[in-house]
């Protein structure tokens, strides 16, 4: 059941993508048939009217490409079989993402699976989904003292929430959940953008050198110019003294705006004031978008708390007392849950074809939880202390091999410092048995973008 949670999600996702505001707005400057016969006997109206054609659909398609809904599949298995043992792993992680700035969605499972001498095991499973949100998304400008507004940057700060089930036979985890919230702090290499504009803040023209592109990838420099470089439109009302704006019988027109000159065109009876804010919000969520997406290097810093819940064992192998044999036993540990913080710094790296994340998490207590203690019932004299806190590093390197298969490398390594642990009466004898305080995992993987 847990594993079609992706289908389930991908499904939603890919059937919930609907219209978009600019998907109507180019619909509402097509369809009156009339108007565009009138334009006939008008060379340059007809030709400005293109232009507002052209760069709604430079809009619309700029967009598309940064909501675009991701899913990739990867696997891998490897086996041993002869006359006495019988060994598989089989390992697959598929993953669905959808950016839809200023959100980003994240739904991902991955599973490794062991068949050993007709005993199929599961090591480790891992199930996330998790919810990015910028917090400001509004332009906001630095006035430079020249001919052009700085636009500040909007890629700040982030929220954040998920949730994930994890299991790992290695460390003895049979189930863990964590649902947490928090804040990510961020620095993207991206520059931020000189924009011309007029008195009442319209955009008119861009600025730019190869020096201040230097932060984007190369396929970002590309989309940053042809998107600056389209003449940008904006929707009014006619300027008339004899014209009310409130009036129902106001001219709508078509500002083109690019280095100081205006082309006033008007646009048929569908086209309302308020569809200038459709060109207004698509334009700032692609500039930042594009800067996010297309940066070559980002760093960041996240934070927050996050409640744990964890159900596990702790086992060992234990030397009986005058003889070398050695016995295995194990011992359940009753679940427990805590609220806990965390803070993980970040950092990534990308070209066009390669991409590298560093990502170590490190998982702490709360002050008034700081030690991790466990007693004997038959002796309080002992008892075991430790601070109670875990490391998760993770770190994955890619390189697309063609645009849709990619070879990717991915390491993680956990390290807890206060695992599951218990006293045992031994044969008379008081024994500490512990989880396993750290496990690697490597793995290296062909993927598949399905899309």
């Amino acid at each position: 059941m847990k594993k079609c949670v992706l289908f389930i999600c991908f499904f939603y996702l890919q059937n919930s993508v609907g219209q978009s505001d600019l998907d109507k707005l180019y619909h509402k400057l097509t369809q009156d048939i009339g108007f565009f016969q009138q334009l006939d006997s008008n060379t340059n109206n007809a030709k400005s009217y293109q232009k507002a054609l052209a760069y709604v659909k430079m809009l619309n398609h700029q967009e598309k490409e940064i909501d675009k809904l991701g899913l990739n599949i990867s696997f891998g298995l490897n086996g041993n079989d002869n006359r006495n043992t019988s060994s598989f792993v089989f390992n697959t992680k598929a993953k669905i993402t959808k950016e839809f700035y200023p959100y980003n969605l994240d739904v991902s499972a991955s599973i490794s699976t062991q068949f050993f001498n007709g005993v199929l095991q599961e090591n480790i499973s891992n199930y996330h989904a998790s919810l990015d949100f910028f917090i400001k998304n509004e332009d906001r400008f630095e006035h430079t003292g020249k001919n052009y507004l700085l636009l500040k940057n909007n890629l700040t700060t982030e929220g954040y929430v998920y949730a994930d089930r994890y299991a790992n036979q290695f460390l003895n985890i049979d189930q863990r959940y964590e649902v947490g919230a928090g804040l990510i702090f961020n620095f993207y290499s991206g520059s931020l953008t000189k924009e011309k504009r007029d008195k009442q803040g319209e955009l008119y023209s861009f600025d730019y050198t190869e020096n201040e592109l230097r932060g984007l990838t190369q396929k970002g420099k590309a989309l940053v110019k042809k998107f600056y470089e389209t003449p940008a439109i904006k929707i009014k009302v006619k300027e008339n003294d004899s014209l009310v704006v409130n009036d129902e019988k106001k001219e709508i027109i078509i500002g083109f705006c690019k280095d100081k000159s205006c082309s006033p065109v008007p646009v048929n009876k569908h086209i309302k004031l308020e569809d200038n804010n459709t060109l207004k919000k698509a334009r700032r969520k692609i500039s930042n978008a594009l800067k996010k997406k297309h940066s070559a290097f980002r760093v960041a810093l996240l934070t927050g708390l996050f409640y744990e819940i964890e159900k596990g064992n702790a086992s060992d192998s234990v030397t009986i007392k005058g003889q070398k044999d050695k016995e295995f036993i194990s011992r359940a540990i009753p679940a427990t849950n805590f609220l806990r913080w965390q803070f993980r710094p970040t950092f990534e790296f990308k070209t066009n074809q390669f991409n590298f994340k560093l990502k170590p998490y490190f998982k702490m207590p709360m002050p008034w939880e700081w030690n991790s203690k466990v007693a004997s019932e038959e002796d309080p004299t002992e008892n075991n202390k430790k601070v109670d806190y875990l490391i998760d590093g993770q770190a994955s390197a890619s390189y697309a091999i063609s645009n849709k298969f990619n070879v990717t490398l991915t390491l993680r390594h956990i390290y807890d410092n206060a695992p599951k642990r218990v006293y045992v009466d031994f044969k008379g004898d008081q024994r500490l048995l512990s989880a396993r305080n750290h496990n690697t995992q490597f793995n290296f993987s062909l993927v598949y973008k399905i899309l």
